[in-house]
């Protein structure tokens, strides 16, 4: 089982241009729709957080599905899972991808496509005060991959391992051993590449 969800949370950020202000709303937000998400696939409480070693978060107790978090611009997005899963949103008009896929991804290697059709995709809508209502969506989804897909994969492989950027030099080795799923959300005021991983032989039931 695989269940990603997105929320857009413009409306919480009111505007703000400070970045750590914005970086402290996508966090909070995107902490929030994980534990409101949990709660509306599995009818029970989040249960507690921890980080490993290498600094991934992961849910306490026996059995606690795996998930993965990222936040870019106005977007929140969530990935569940009973197995290793790894998540990156990355904005389209961000001009800095092609020269970061220049200078850090030389290394990445081609991924085996992750099935669409064995995952449920969940939009999700802020309302200030209240929990994130997940409403189903069809994602659309890539054919080839430009700058801004290309990092988000490498970004999501990374993830995937638990290693985070530390692990940039086993790029094209995780890369290889990976399943990928890439595909588009519109926003009102830009376009997001999406990034789900998974590792090979791995793949959504």
């Amino acid at each position: 089982m695989m269940i990603f969800a997105y929320a857009d949370i413009s409306p919480a950020l009111h505007g703000e241009t400070d970045r750590k202000t914005i970086a402290g709303v996508q966090h909070v937000e995107a902490y929030r729709l994980l534990a409101d998400l949990y709660r509306e696939v599995y009818e029970k409480k989040l249960p507690a957080l921890k980080c490993a070693p290498g600094g991934k978060p992961y849910l306490v107790g026996r059995g606690a599905p795996h998930f993965s978090l990222s936040h870019e611009g106005h977007i929140v997005g969530v990935l569940f899972s009973d197995r290793e899963v790894g998540l990156d949103i990355n904005r389209t008009t961000r001009g800095a991808n092609e020269r970061a896929c220049r200078r850090f991804l030389t290394g990445m290697r081609e991924s085996l496509p992750l099935p669409a059709d064995t995952m449920t995709f969940y939009r999700a809508t802020y309302r200030e005060g209240a929990a994130y209502q997940p409403t189903p969506f069809s994602p659309t989804l890539t054919e080839g991959e430009d700058a801004a897909a290309r990092f988000a994969r490498a970004e999501a492989c990374l993830k995937l391992s638990g290693g985070g950027f530390a692990d940039l030099p086993r790029l094209g080795e995780i890369s290889m051993k990976a399943r990928v799923l890439t595909f588009r959300l519109p926003a009102p005021h830009e376009t997001y590449a999406v990034a789900l991983a998974a590792f090979d032989g791995e793949t959504a039931d």
